[in-house]
């Protein structure tokens, strides 16, 4: 017996263990509030349908591996352990792997060159990066037409790669041999001659510095003490204006030179107002 007091949903569902193979339901509204009528706007009554013969057949099942699984019930309900097979629908061929996966690096770049594979049906290939955290994470959103590939603005460190073989249906191939490449940019120096102009008017810190050659952009940090720099903003050139600045305090300012791309480390210049 399945019983609900309280509700205050507006639709409930009731799942009858084993054994339930019964030939009717009763349902029973009770309201406690006297003079008070309750009503079910809808009901609707699941029941399973049984195979009563020893074949079936499922249609419009889309390409790819599939599982299924038979088990039989007895007159109350009591289902038995399940047998299972697989069935292969369509193209489920991956194409063969590739091989003599390379790798070297430049700057931020990881270049890759691989051995390309023959399949009438092939779609390229896909690219795998592993880092430090041991995890495979997949670099090309779509397979790459050619056998090579330049991994950009990668961060200083360590990685290895592998590359798969995908075919039009979608099938991949096993993983080539990996390959490793390290990355170890030199963090730009400093920007100099970092000068803080306050005006005599108005809440704002007016700084400049010099140019650095080459230079991707700078970031601007501020902290109300020495030795506590709060992220700022990102500057192309070599001058800005700080009109959070609040006037009679003293705030400790950072210049970050970056050279652009991920995970560069920068010195900077400090200098306070």
């Amino acid at each position: 017996m399945h019983e609900v007091r309280a509700n205050t949903e507006a639709a409930n569902t009731l799942t009858f263990a084993q054994p339930a193979l019964a030939s009717r339901v009763r349902i029973i509204n009770t309201v406690p509030v006297a003079g008070s009528v309750a009503q079910l706007a809808e009901l609707q009554v699941f029941r399973r349908v049984l195979v009563s013969g020893t074949t079936f057949t499922n249609v419009a099942v889309p390409n790819g591996r599939h599982t299924y699984a038979l088990a039989a019930l007895n007159s109350c309900g009591v289902q038995g352990p399940a047998a299972g097979t697989q069935a292969a629908i369509g193209d489920v061929t991956p194409p063969p792997a590739p091989s003599a996966l390379s790798a070297s690096s430049a700057a931020s770049t990881v270049s890759l060159s691989w051995t390309g594979v023959t399949a009438a049906d092939l779609a390229g290939y896909i690219v795998y990066r592993r880092s430090d955290d041991g995890v495979w994470t997949q670099v090309t959103a779509t397979p790459v037409a050619g056998t090579s590939f330049a991994d950009q603005n990668v961060a200083n460190g360590t990685y290895a790669y592998r590359v798969t073989a995908r075919d039009t249906a979608g099938n991949e191939s096993a993983p080539s041999n990996e390959a490793s490449a390290t990355l170890a940019v030199t963090p730009p120096s400093a920007p100099a001659s970092l000068l803080i102009t306050v005006p005599a008017v108005g809440e704002a810190l007016d700084l400049s510095w010099t140019q650095v050659t080459g230079a991707f952009g700078y970031r601007v940090f501020r902290a109300p003490v020495t030795g506590g720099p709060l992220p700022g903003d990102r500057r192309g050139g070599g001058r800005y204006g700080d009109a959070r600045f609040r006037s009679r305090q003293r705030h400790a300012l950072l210049l970050h030179r970056s050279r652009g791309g991920r995970g560069r480390q920068c010195v900077g210049s400090k200098r306070r107002a």
